[in-house]
């Protein structure tokens, strides 16, 4: 299978990168709302995206539950569009977000790695609450990255590492314990609005990832922290902290003590509160900004 190249300088490829139970499924599905929130338009571009949109748009928005997860590769290409003002310029995005199932990460067969190699940017979502119970994000993470530099060691930027934009994203804030985590390190924020949503700032995401991979419950998430570092350009890699769900926010604020917008129930993921998602749609305009930036 060839590498997956965009089709012209404005359509970059984007790949979601994470172990199970990562949130990648639920990164995809609550992206539009992120935009709606926004102001964006979602455009699907072809019939997969489009059954993929109405179904995730009716099982939150509707049925107030999560869609199942990843069983196979998702091809999804949507168009974000801003439209302008009499201030601001009509801004369009392409998004091509390719997602598959945890699984595949842990022992990587050649397609999914040619597909890694010829995407512009990487959105890797780390969920430290699971490393802390199971420890096996490094699993899910080194054989990845490892077969992916063996096949790019002849395409490196010239700075002699990955040529790929990257986005690592620290999944899953709206966990009741990733709440208690970054309260107790004192990295946790409010919205200074209702529904006063928690935050890590993003000036603060990276030094925050880098705490949790040194917490001794991680065992070797801190081999994933040395590998990111060593492998991407510091300049063509972001950080942020997210939750694709949001927060409980019962009465219009959100209680710290009882954040957590999921529960489960008849063994499905069902919503509290309709999403309100922190820092999905964020990164993508972020790489999606360097990566033109970049061609220019």
């Amino acid at each position: 299978m060839p590498p997956i190249q965009p089709a012209d300088d404005e359509q970059p490829t984007t790949t979601l990168w994470g172990g199970t139970s990562s949130g990648k499924s639920t990164f995809l599905w609550t992206l539009p709302l992120a935009a709606y929130e926004a102001g964006w338009m979602v455009i699907p571009v072809d019939d997969e995206s489009r059954r993929f949109l109405d179904n995730a748009n009716q099982s939150i928005l509707r049925d107030q539950v999560l869609p199942t997860a990843t069983r196979a590769r998702r091809d999804i290409h949507w168009k974000l569009r801003r439209p302008g003002t009499r201030f601001r310029r009509t801004r369009t995005i392409d998004v091509r977000m390719t997602d598959r199932p945890g699984s595949e990460f842990q022992n990587p067969e050649p397609d999914l790695i040619e597909m890694l190699a010829g995407s512009d940017a990487l959105v890797y979502l780390f969920d430290a609450q699971r490393e802390f119970v199971h420890q096996d994000a490094v699993a899910f993470f080194g054989a990845t990255m490892t077969a992916l530099l063996s096949r790019m060691q002849h395409d490196l930027h010239p700075d002699g590492r990955l040529p790929h934009h990257l986005a690592v994203c620290v999944a899953k804030l709206d966990n009741v314990p990733m709440v208690h985590d970054a309260r107790r390190g004192l990295w946790l924020t409010q919205d200074a609005r209702p529904p006063f949503a928690p935050r890590v700032a993003d000036v603060h995401a990276r030094d925050f990832f880098e705490w949790l991979c040194r917490d001794r419950r991680a065992r070797a998430a801190s081999a994933i922290r040395n590998q990111i570092l060593a492998n991407f350009s510091p300049s063509r890699t972001h950080f942020y902290v997210t939750s694709a769900v949001g927060f409980h926010a019962p009465d219009g604020a959100v209680d710290l003590d009882d954040p957590d917008n999921l529960q489960v129930r008849g063994g499905q993921y069902v919503l509290r509160s309709t999403p309100r998602p922190v820092n999905v749609l964020e990164p993508l305009v972020d790489l999606q900004h360097a990566i033109s930036r970049g061609r220019r």
